[in-house]
């Protein structure tokens, strides 16, 4: 019994179909996005502060949080969103911090 084939035969089991797009220099944001994009931002820029201040960290060795929130960067709409190269990166970056 191997349970990845009985995932691959359910009707749950999604494949993407997926195409490379190159960076052609004309990155433009959605109007209706900008508003989204700046709450991620802000909120991104609130959990390193956080993180910063060592809010929550009773269970952690000493200085841990602080460590870590040192170490994001500091996000801005301009800087994270200005094409898909810095896009991904934020992605990156922000999918690091969830697993923290």
């Amino acid at each position: 019994f191997d349970p990845e084939n009985r995932i691959r035969k359910s009707s749950e089991y999604l494949q993407a179909q997926v195409q490379w797009r190159c960076d052609d220099g004309n990155w433009d944001v959605d109007a209706s996005l900008k508003e989204e994009i700046q709450r991620l931002v802000d909120t991104f820029n609130m959990i390193k502060t956080i993180y910063q201040l060592e809010i929550g960290s009773e269970e952690l060795p000493p200085s841990t949080l602080s460590r870590l929130g040192n170490a994001m960067s500091i996000w801005s709409v301009e800087q994270q969103f200005s094409s898909p190269t810095t896009f991904w990166k934020a992605v990156q970056e922000w999918q690091s911090v969830c697993y923290t």
